[in-house]
């Protein structure tokens, strides 16, 4: 009892990486033209400036040795290490993987059909096969000082009485949001798959998460606005998104599918029953006392190791699954009127909320599905109203689910949710939204 004690009262190793942790991830430090942004967009910036030359063969030697790895684990049982890392791997994963590497070697060589090889599909593939290898591992490994010295401990408490009756998820769970939105989805779905790993989430808390909280970054709803043309309504858009977001969350957890997912540990056990506990502020002592107690307690060194072995499983299958799906998203963009079909339904929907030119922008809902900046681009040069360009970029922004990146992060981790699962997500957070954001375009406009 005596050394607990002593623990609790030693906050330093809690204080000292906690704070690393915050000002790298959360806090604008450093300025870049006229704006500020975190240490860790500056750092993915600086490293992909640095290894430009090298990202392309990068991503072809990380999807290699993805695909030999996950071959030899199913056909062979001589090396236990690779069969553990990656025996559960499913096949048709392994033929995504493929293709991806087919993809990718047909545009670092330049030899290929061209509809491949245009910038457009092939060279958008390969971009953010680079920028999630980067992101990832740098992005991975600096979340240690978030995830594993403390912070959640007390940032659970003092969060909790909101988070838990709002969202039905613990009060840590808010800097899962803060991840996505100061970094990107990717890197938000990697601290939630960490952290159901580690048993701190529920499954039913860990899919309500990635698929609730995986916000776009901050930096790209710049990007979105000026591809709209509506850049001044920049700081509208970023507010009601973000509010709209939570306004989401708080619906979508109590609904299917989300609400049919077990809220058990991923191994099926239950949550301890003393987690279950209404939290209150009164409990801040007792979370203090718990994090520095955690801070004082890891074993850096492992922490980091088993962190690195983590980052660069999931680099290796998320670069591959979006080198993949983008090619093949793309195609169907770029040669075929399939999503404009499939844009029709939504034309009455648009009509009936009295939103313009809504056979022009209807297409570009599920243009959300394959890319977040493919309906902002879309509507760029039909001369839309403002208005509607406006509507077009906060509800696509909330769809959160797309196949170039959240969506494979999330099928790639450990969380239950599958593609079918993911699309209905990805309908019922569009459907929900429209009539929230219709009445805040009314407002504006």
């Amino acid at each position: 009892m005596e050394n607990n004690t002593t623990v609790s009262r030693n906050p330093a190793k809690f204080l000292i990486f906690s704070t690393i942790g915050i000002l790298y991830f959360f806090v604008p430090l450093v300025t870049v033209g006229e704006s500020k942004i975190t240490w860790l967009v500056h750092s993915v910036n600086l490293v992909k400036g640095w290894l430009k030359p090298f990202l392309p063969t990068l991503v072809l030697i990380w999807i290699a040795m993805l695909i030999v790895c996950c071959i030899v684990a199913k056909v062979s049982d001589k090396f236990p290490l690779i069969t553990k890392l990656y025996g559960s791997v499913r096949p048709y994963s392994i033929v995504l993987y493929a293709i991806g590497f087919v993809s990718a070697v047909m545009v670092y060589l330049k030899v290929g059909p061209e509809m491949i090889l245009s910038p457009s599909v092939g060279g958008t593939g390969m971009s953010l096969s680079q920028t999630v290898i980067v992101t990832i591992i740098i992005a991975g490994l600096m979340v240690v000082f978030v995830t594993d010295f403390g912070l959640l401990e007390l940032i659970g408490v003092i969060i909790e009485p909101l988070m838990r009756p709002l969202f039905k998820v613990p009060g840590y769970a808010s800097i899962d949001a803060v991840t996505s939105f100061v970094a990107n989805p990717t890197v938000g779905v990697f601290f939630t798959n960490k952290l159901y790993m580690q048993k701190r989430y529920t499954s039913r808390e860990a899919s309500s998460i990635a698929s609730g909280f995986s916000f776009i970054s901050l930096g790209f709803f710049m990007v979105l606005a000026q591809t709209a043309n509506i850049f001044e309504y920049y700081g509208q858009i970023l507010l009601w998104s973000f509010v709209m977001a939570f306004v989401l969350a708080f619906i979508m957890v109590r609904i299917p599918p989300l609400s049919r997912i077990p809220d058990t540990m991923y191994d099926g056990t239950e949550r301890p029953a003393e987690e279950r506990e209404r939290f209150s502020m009164a409990l801040l002592k007792k979370g203090w006392e718990t994090a520095a107690m955690r801070g004082n307690e890891l074993n850096i060194a492992e922490a980091f190791k088993k962190t690195l072995v983590d980052v660069f499983i999931f680099s290796q299958k998320i670069s591959a699954y979006i080198m993949c799906i983008t090619v093949i998203t793309m195609l169907l963009v770029e040669n075929t009127f399939i999503f404009n079909y499939l844009g029709i339904p939504f034309i009455p929907i648009l009509n009936l909320l009295q939103i313009p030119n809504a056979a022009e922008i209807a297409p570009s809902f599920i243009l959300g599905l394959a890319e977040v900046a493919l309906p902002a681009t879309y509507i760029s040069t039909l001369g839309v109203a403002p208005a509607a360009a406006f509507f077009v970029v906060v509800v696509t922004a909330l769809q959160i689910i797309m196949f170039s990146n959240s969506a494979v992060s999330i099928m790639e981790s450990n969380i239950p949710l599958n593609a079918g699962k993911l699309i209905i997500i990805f309908f019922l957070r569009t459907l929900i939204s429209m009539p929230f954001v219709a009445v805040i375009t009314h407002i504006i406009f």
